[in-house]
């Protein structure tokens, strides 16, 4: 069980490292309510079929991608970095390295031969699965009084969306709770999701995994979304041994939209 919650977590830093050596916005903070019918039957009813599609357009686009692996100490400082962006050019359906910089080394410690061991794993198709977790307990109707939810309207908000919601876990009746919070950003009457900003904390026999991942989209004017930016980030905490803390971040640029 801590190996395969280990691989869940190493899984994304993996496969960024493996493309690095070759490849959301929020509104203002909201205080959480109690929780209530309305703002529930609001998270159910989220549009979310353009979000999940949005991941696989990229390939039928010409795009620039920028990658960029970061380790990190306990107060922010980058440690070590990675970082390359490529060109798509989908009439010929090629990619082409623009550009590369990295610094320093990156220190797995106790994790260093699961993480070289991993080195083949794919990239991932999209942040979907991370940031939307099947598993998510909030999502179950009998779990939900362990958490409180708040939604919030801002139709000048940067990112696009006219409404935010915030559903976190209640101290007390919460606390175990593996998904500590999450954020949506929302347009239109039929709440179209644009981007999704998740945290958790997995406690595991030898260490505690506390991350975040996050991914945004932005309206293309034609009917569709199209990927900005998406964020994993893993704290490990091990029983023994110093803490270890990667960011992965993605951002992708239209020339043409």
């Amino acid at each position: 069980m801590v190996h395969t919650r280990l691989l869940r977590t190493l899984f994304p830093l993996c496969a960024a490292l493996v493309l690095g050596s070759a490849a959301c916005g929020t509104g203002a903070e909201r205080t959480p309510v109690v929780p209530a019918a309305g703002p529930w039957e609001t998270i159910d009813s989220l549009d979310t079929r353009a979000f999940r599609e949005a991941w696989s357009r990229p390939a039928t686009l010409d795009h620039e991608r920028t990658i960029r692996v970061e380790e990190l100490d306990a107060s922010d400082e980058v440690l070590a970095f990675r970082e390359i962006t490529v060109r798509f050019l989908a009439a010929d359906s090629v990619t082409i390295a623009v550009r590369a910089d990295s610094s320093g080394a990156f220190g797995f410690g106790m994790f260093d031969g699961l993480a070289r061991g991993r080195s083949g794993t794919p990239d991932p198709p999209d942040p979907s699965p991370y940031v939307m977790p099947e598993d998510a307990s909030f999502m179950s109707a009998r779990n939900r009084e362990k958490y409180a939810i708040g939604i919030g309207s801002d139709s000048t908000a940067s990112d696009g969306a006219d409404r935010h919601i915030e559903v976190e876990a209640l101290s007390g009746p919460g606390d175990g709770e593996i998904v500590r919070r999450v954020r949506y950003a929302t347009r239109g009457a039929d709440d179209l999701l644009l981007s999704v900003d998740l945290e958790r904390e997995d406690a595991a026999l030898l260490f505690t995994d506390r991350s975040r991942a996050s991914a945004s989209t932005r309206w293309d004017g034609s009917g569709g979304l199209l990927p900005m930016r998406s964020v994993y980030e893993t704290w490990i905490i091990p029983r023994f041994g110093r803490d270890r803390r990667f960011r992965i971040t993605t951002t992708w640029t239209y020339p043409s939209r």
